[in-house]
């Protein structure tokens, strides 16, 4: 499924500074107070569906980004499940790589081992 591509406007503005965060040159504000619980939402949602949860955990964890205690953990929860799902593909990736090696196909994994 092709993603759609969509303008600024469309995301909310602390979730463009979630995603700048720590590059160089990127000029977006974070709010200066927690956000609203329904706004605060918007943009866990947002960094979810963009992938970009480790930025906005970084970013309240750091004080970048003002967040109530419960925002916080909300933030690090959300990439914890991240990396488990990346951590979950990756093995099945090795069990596939495993499959393809016991039938005689070479993958680039295997012939990259050493």
């Amino acid at each position: 499924m092709a993603r759609r591509v969509c303008g600024q406007g469309e995301y909310p503005p602390p979730l463009l500074a979630v995603a700048g965060y720590r590059l160089p040159g990127a000029g977006r504000a974070f709010p200066t107070e927690p956000l609203t619980e329904q706004a605060w939402a918007s943009v866990l949602a947002g960094a979810q569906s963009h992938r970009v949860t480790g930025l906005l955990a970084a970013a309240t964890a750091d004080g970048a980004m003002p967040a109530t205690r419960a925002q916080v953990q909300q933030a690090k929860a959300a990439h914890r499940t991240r990396l488990l799902r990346v951590m979950a593909l990756e093995r099945e990736l090795i069990g596939v790589v495993e499959l393809l090696a016991g039938e005689g196909v070479e993958s680039a994994s295997s012939r990259a081992a050493p």
